[in-house]
């Protein structure tokens, strides 16, 4: 699975019906490309084969991450 936001390309890995970035160490990273991003892309390949793409809107990711970080203390 990949998601894209702008030029920036990031791997995920699956778990159940959940996705997580394969690498750690990306997760600030696309934390801040979805900040300054206006849609993200969600590539994926199910286990019968089946290719989708999702598009996702940005706008007020930066409001919803700061009212995460002040509630989740």
């Amino acid at each position: 699975m990949t998601l894209a936001v702008g030029s920036s390309s990031f791997k995920l890995f699956v778990s159940g019906d959940r996705a997580y970035v394969a690498d750690a160490t990306e997760e600030l990273k696309l934390l801040e490309a979805m900040r300054k991003g206006s849609t993200m892309t969600v590539q994926g390949t199910s286990e019968r084969g089946t290719s989708t793409t999702d598009t996702y809107s940005l706008a007020g990711i930066s409001q919803a991450l700061a009212a995460v970080a002040s509630n989740c203390k």
